[in-house]
């Protein structure tokens, strides 16, 4: 901790190294113990037994050596307030604010843009021609067909891009007991741990809704009239998509494992 530089002391002289360029500017050792610092610390205190203060000096050069004196004078003109000031505002110039305490609630680092591509597909505004009930348009259904696999495109997308990302995640806690029990949670060694659980994950969504986009784009081809898609029964339905309904069964099964770090 910095030392109190409002006023001359010897704990301020010290932090601001005046101790250090008398020895080396008097060719005493700069190694072990300030003798200037030993020697005006004592001077200081009787000084201040004596009613004494930094700018009223209460000794007299009889009672100590030459050499002690002589530091004496010295250390009585660097805490004159104006020198005392200009030394205070040189080691301060290098000095750099501290840090404000810290806010929980304040963000600290930016967030990274996600680095992924707007979608190259319009938001489908084609009007009904109908009037009142519910009709459903093919023309709507390959609009939905086309933007999930814009999505999830056969091999890439967001969802590999993601997978790619995680792939790369390599935490390197420490080398204690419980940095490595929290890294094998993550990345473990064996090919288990939660970073294996997501790619498990995005690949089964990329299946899934790729899938989805499959079957719905051959759902409004087959059915290729908003009568013959009106008349499309449930069960029929649920036939048509019963790929991409046991997929999404798959994924309801992923991720489902937990596990905690014990510590002190």
């Amino acid at each position: 901790m910095a030392a109190d530089l409002t006023s001359p002391s010897i704990e301020g002289a010290a932090y601001l190294g005046l101790f250090d360029k008398y020895d080396k500017d008097h060719h005493l050792p700069e190694s072990g113990e300030s003798w200037s610092m030993s020697v005006l610390a004592k001077m200081w205190k009787d000084n201040m037994d004596q009613g004494g203060s930094a700018q009223t000096n209460r000794l007299l050069a009889s009672n100590y050596p030459p050499d002690q004196w002589e530091a004496w004078m010295w250390f009585q003109d660097q805490t004159k307030p104006e020198t005392w000031k200009g030394y205070v505002e040189d080691k301060r110039e290098g000095m750099t604010d501290p840090p404000p305490p810290f806010d929980p609630n304040e963000s600290y680092i930016d967030r990274p843009s996600s680095g992924f591509n707007e979608l190259p597909v319009k938001p489908y505004d084609a009007k009904s021609g109908g009037k009142g009930g519910v009709t459903v348009s093919t023309e709507a259904l390959q609009h939905f067909a086309n933007t999930l696999k814009a999505i999830v495109p056969a091999g890439g997308g967001i969802l590999m891009e993601s997978k790619t990302a995680v792939d790369a995640v390599d935490p390197r806690p420490g080398g204690f007991a419980v940095a490595q029990v929290t890294r094998n949670l993550i990345v473990d060694d064996a090919g288990g741990g939660l970073k294996e659980d997501v790619k498990v994950v995005l690949d089964r969504l990329q299946e899934l809704l790729y899938e989805v986009a499959e079957e719905v784009s051959k759902i409004a081809k087959d059915y290729d009239t908003a009568e013959e898609l009106n008349s499309l029964s449930v069960q029929t339905f649920k036939e048509l998509t019963g790929r991409s309904d046991a997929r999404l069964g798959v994924l309801g099964d992923s991720g489902t494992n937990s596990e905690a770090v014990a510590g002190n």
